[in-house]
């Protein structure tokens, strides 16, 4: 199989049928009715193919005026290209919002109550704190907007300050 056509499908040139070509292409037939001619699964394009391999090359054709329509190519005048803007894919970062510094805390003050972690809610900070034992344990004081932690635990994960 062939570009998809079948074996039974395919035209084959016979010695007979090379000799029909060659008459009907001397008495001046184009190569569709040449095609039309044999019939069968005969293309144009065979023809054309078949023609070609055996050597027969086609004059000018008969009634056809070939110099008349010939006109010399136009000078081409290079025209000014648009120029194109192309848009962003992506809606830009809104800007960052600006640090606040977390206040100080005094040595020895009591940031809140620890609370075991599953007790925790959005507002409270869930900075590991000691283990009981019971129940893992975190800070659980008011944490930042947004933030998981409370103004110190935040400042000490940020700078690597102490807890």
């Amino acid at each position: 199989m062939r570009h998809g056509v079948k074996k039974e499908d395919q035209f084959v040139w016979s010695d007979e049928r090379v000799q029909q070509l060659r008459k009907l292409y001397d008495a001046g037939l184009s190569c569709s009715e040449i095609a039309a001619e044999l019939g069968g699964n005969v293309s144009r394009n065979a023809v054309i193919g078949k023609l070609h391999r055996i050597g027969l090359k086609r004059g000018p054709m008969p009634g056809r005026k070939r110099g008349s329509t010939f006109t010399a190519p136009r000078e081409r005048v290079a025209k000014p290209r648009p120029v194109v803007v192309i848009a962003p894919r992506f809606k830009p970062a809104p800007p960052a919002k600006p640090w606040v510094d977390a206040p100080a805390v005094v040595p020895g003050q009591v940031l809140a109550t620890r609370i075991p972690l599953l007790e925790t809610h959005k507002h409270h900070c869930r900075w590991p704190a000691a283990d009981d034992g019971s129940a893992r344990m975190v800070c659980g004081a008011q944490s930042l907007p947004d933030l998981p932690y409370c103004a110190h635990h935040m400042r000490v994960s940020c700078r690597g300050e102490a807890a």
